[in-house]
């Protein structure tokens, strides 16, 4: 019970430093791609490179990743997805399989970027270990649970189980159809649309600093979008057990 105190006062104390820390926190935001370009891709940072792909699903399902502006103005606003207009410029999506949207009249750019209503799964995978912080999720509807797995380089999971509606709708009044999920959280998460409580459940040996994987499943409509995490906190980690370690003999002493 000691031990565990003790772990638990690093843990905060590590939270804290990494997340206070914006000079060492990256984003992915999918800036400066063009709508509707088509995945997989590949976003190369120091120390880090992050591969994004989806589950490959059985035909007539979705056509994979794509870019989604969502942009008020833009080229999405009007058409059929104007519940994912939310105004965060680019956004992730998993393009519809059906009807004309498969259609790329330039090679790897959709014709008209659509998510796909019957869901599947995003994948993050890191070269090496980050820390997750955040992540926004848009437009969560018709489709049940949504899961955001943080997996860590032994397998060890951190599981967030998102319900229906937790983002709202920005076609339905007074909703915004967006929420940032706090990954460095097992507490609760109040959605801002009707949906209720996301909640979180781990595996006993999950490490938050050695994530390698995040996975995103989902039977609906849904997009993400600002991924936020801090690569190779290992240098952090033992700084803050270092700080615990001192916090402990101070209360001896």
């Amino acid at each position: 019970m000691f031990c565990a105190r003790i772990a638990r006062t690093a843990l905060a104390v590590l939270t804290t430093l990494l997340l206070a820390s914006s000079a060492t926190a990256l984003t992915i935001d999918f800036e400066g791609q063009p709508d509707g370009e088509a995945g997989p891709f590949q976003y190369v940072y120091p120390g880090v490179t992050v591969d994004v792909t989806a589950d490959t699903p059985p035909p007539g399902d979705h056509e994979g990743l794509a870019i989604f502006d969502s942009s008020f103005g833009g080229p999405n606003d009007g058409l059929a997805d104007q519940d994912l207009v939310v105004d965060h410029g680019n956004i992730l999506i998993l393009q519809n399989g059906a009807g004309s949207y498969p259609t790329q009249t330039v090679p790897g750019i959709f014709d008209e970027a659509n998510d796909d209503e019957d869901g599947g799964i995003f994948y993050f995978d890191f070269s090496s270990s980050v820390l997750l912080s955040s992540i926004e999720l848009i437009d969560i509807n018709g489709m049940g649970m949504l899961d955001v797995i943080l997996r860590d380089s032994a397998g060890e999971t951190r599981t967030y189980s998102v319900p229906d509606q937790w983002t709202g709708d920005i076609t339905q009044p007074g909703q915004v159809g967006f929420q940032v999920l706090d990954l460095t959280t097992l507490v609760d998460q109040l959605g801002v649309g009707p949906g209720g409580f996301a909640t979180a459940s781990q595996t006993l040996l999950f490490d938050a600093g050695d994530v390698v994987q995040l996975e995103i499943s989902f039977g609906g409509s849904a997009a993400v979008d600002n991924l936020v995490f801090v690569p190779e906190p290992t240098t952090a980690l033992l700084l803050g057990l270092g700080l615990g370690a001192l916090g402990w003999r101070g209360r001896r002493s």
